[in-house]
This record gives C-alpha cells, sequence and structure tokens, in this order.
C-alpha cells in the first residue's frame, strides 16, 4: 500500500514539475529531477538527485550522470541506463529487472536488496559495489568488474559470469548455481558456504580464494586455477575431484 501511494505522488509530481521545469522555486528543485529522468533523461545531469519510489519503467536513462542519486526502492524495470554514471548511487531494495545496465558505472553503489532479474550488466564497473542478497538470477554479468564487491547472500543462479573480474569479492552465502564462470577470475575472493551446485566453473581463476563450506557438487571445473585456494572438511566437491592435485590447501 505504502509503495503505490508513494508511485501515485511521483505521477502527480510529473505533472506539477511540467509546469515548473522552467521555473525557480523550492518545489521545482524536488520535482524537476524527476520529470528530467522520467521524460529527458538521455544524458542528463542529475548528480545527487532524490528519487525514492520513483516509477522510472522504462526511463531512457543513456548516459546520464546520476552519480550520489538517491533511487532507493525506485522501479527501473527495462529501464535503459547504459553507460550511465551511478557511481556511490543509493538504490537499496531498487527494481532493475530487465534493466540494461551494459558498461554503467556503479562504482561504490549500493544495491542492498535489490531486485535485477535477466538485468544487463555487462561490463559494468561495480567495483565496492554491495550487493547484499540482491536477486540476479539470469542476469548478465559478464566481463564485468566486482573487485572487492559485496555479494553476501545474493542470488546469482543462473547468472551469466563469464570473465567478470571478482578478485576479493566476498560471495559467503551467495546462491550460485547453474551460474556459468568460465573465464571467472575471482583471485583472492571469498565463497565461503557459498552453493556453487552445478556451476560452469571451467578456467576460472579461484587462486587464493576462500571455499570454506562451498558447494560445489556437480560444478564443472575442467581448467579452473586453485593455487592456494582454501577449503575444509565442510566443503563439497564434484564427484572424483582432488581439490589438492589441483593445489587447493585443507584448512580447519
Amino acid at each position: 500500500m505504502q509503495r503505490k501511494t508513494n508511485r501515485a505522488i511521483w505521477l502527480l509530481a510529473a505533472i506539477l514539475a511540467a509546469a515548473l521545469v522552467a521555473g525557480a522555486g523550492p518545489l521545482a528543485i524536488y520535482l524537476r529531477p524527476y520529470w528530467i529522468a522520467k521524460y529527458r533523461g538521455e544524458r542528463a545531469s542529475l548528480p545527487g538527485a532524490a528519487l525514492p519510489d520513483a516509477p522510472l519503467q522504462g526511463a531512457n536513462l543513456f548516459g546520464a550522470y546520476l552519480r550520489e542519486a538517491n533511487l532507493s526502492a525506485a522501479d527501473l524495470r527495462g529501464a535503459r541506463l547504459a553507460d550511465t554514471c551511478l557511481a556511490r548511487a543509493r538504490m537499496t531494495g531498487a527494481t532493475i529487472e530487465t534493466a540494461d545496465l551494459h558498461g554503467a558505472d556503479l562504482q561504490a553503489a549500493d544495491l542492498t536488496g535489490a531486485s535485477g532479474g535477466s538485468a544487463m550488466l555487462w561490463g559494468a564497473r561495480m567495483r565496492g559495489a554491495i550487493l547484499r542478497r540482491a536477486d540476479l538470477r539470469g542476469a548478465d554479468l559478464r566481463f564485468a568488474i566486482l573487485l572487492r564487491a559485496d555479494l553476501r547472500g545474493a542470488k546469482l543462479a543462473q547468472a551469466k559470469l563469464g570473465g567478470t573480474k571478482l578478485r576479493a569479492a566476498d560471495l559467503r552465502n551467495a546462491d550460485l548455481r547453474g551460474a556459468r564462470f568460465s573465464g571467472w577470475n575471482m583471485q583472492g575472493g571469498t565463497v565461503s558456504t557459498g552453493d556453487l551446485q552445478g556451476a560452469d566453473l571451467r578456467n576460472a581463476d579461484l587462486r587464493g580464494a576462500e571455499l570454506q563450506g562451498a558447494d560445489l557438487r556437480g560444478a564443472a571445473m575442467r581448467g579452473a586455477q586453485l593455487a592456494g585456494a582454501r577449503y575444509d572438511s565442510h566443503t563439497r566437491w564434484p564427484a572424483g575431484f582432488d581439490p589438492r592435485r589441483h593445489g587447493a590447501r585443507r584448512v580447519e
């Protein structure tokens, strides 16, 4: 009910903003950013814009500058956000399902609890991004840069992660079932207690990774690099796979 009320407020804001878009008064300061984002978003400059709960589904924000914007709980389904700057943006609980974010700058952005099933994040720059409990099932994250990203508890089942850079990323308790990691670089990352059943880890770089308690049953691991990776008695490996022969070491 609260979200529906917020959506109605934003729709009313759009009507008022249309009349105020060229004006100066205090009301325009708050309404103008939404009107621009919704109807004139391509390459728009909206740093720090306050757009919580904003209904921006399908909006064209290609190449826009939204650094440090507040988009918490915003509806960005199907929005065009390719090459958009969202560095340090607050996007907690935002909906980015089917949105096009390829090449977007999401460095240090907070997407805690965001819903991004089937989102296009190919080549997105997400160094230090917070994606705790984010739902990215089926998302395309190929060649994305997620160095030191916080993905604890994230849902990444069936996600495409080929060529993704996840060095020093934290994937504890993440659901990675059926994810495709061919060519994945996660050197020094943490996957402790992560669920990687059936994941495609061929040629993945897992050197120095923390794999304690990770479930890798059924994963494809041909060519995976495991030198210095750490595992324990709770780690589950594919049938017949000997981690020690691949350079991993057991810790307790």
